[in-house]
């Protein structure tokens, strides 16, 4: 009895790193951040016109994508791939990063949920870059 008790014992050490590997590090829907912009802005290979919107990042046949819907009607008006990235620390605020171009319309590169330790990078279309 106790030989059987060492031996689960012993198999549950071993399966252990496997159930935390297996843990998923994004969920299914992230949260929601809200994003108002006074002018036209560009999510990866689309270019959103000035207003209000909702920024959420869905996994849809098991990739991830930035989903940008508008604030008045929830009509989806982007949907684009993003990556997760793993941050050290839960996010204090959400956040949308971007990047001014000089002549051009501002080019969202990412953005952070609050209570999230995933940052989600806009894969950017050739042409935008």
């Amino acid at each position: 009895m106790k030989r059987l008790i060492v031996v689960c014992g012993v198999l549950l050490l071993l399966a252990v790193p496997g159930f935390a590997a297996a843990q998923a590090s994004h969920p299914e829907n992230s949260g929601k951040a809200d994003f108002n912009s006074s002018t036209s802005f560009v999510v990866g290979s689309q270019t959103v016109p000035a207003g209000e919107y909702k920024f959420q990042c869905k996994t849809i046949d098991g990739r991830h994508y930035m989903v940008v819907t508008s604030a008045d009607d929830g009509a989806e008006v982007a949907r684009v791939p993003c990556e997760p990235e793993m941050l050290s620390a839960k996010a204090g605020n959400s956040e949308i990063r971007s990047m001014s171009r000089q002549g051009g319309p501002t080019v969202i590169s990412s953005v952070r949920f609050k209570g999230e330790m995933v940052a989600h990078r806009i894969i950017q279309a050739k042409e935008t870059i």
